[in-house]
């Protein structure tokens, strides 16, 4: 496990779990799809992180990436 941050671009995973956000921004990433089972694949790491999630790419910001903690394939 480890965060997004971490994680090569063209890699994929499974979240694991989102820790250390406000409850309102944790809400947020499960709106777009961003929750713990789901499988998301890194499109791009600069400036912003893309990932890729069921068919949709989301950017998110570094703070946020880091927060996301994945298990790799």
């Amino acid at each position: 496990m480890q965060p997004l941050t971490q994680v090569p671009k063209g890699k994929s995973g499974k979240i694991i779990a989102i820790a250390g956000l406000s409850q309102r921004d944790r809400q947020r990433l499960y709106d777009l799809g961003l929750m713990p089972n789901s499988r998301l694949m890194v499109v791009q790491t600069t400036p912003l992180f893309i990932v890729r999630v069921f068919d949709t790419e989301i950017a998110i910001d570094r703070l946020t990436a880091a927060a996301i903690l994945l298990g790799t394939d």
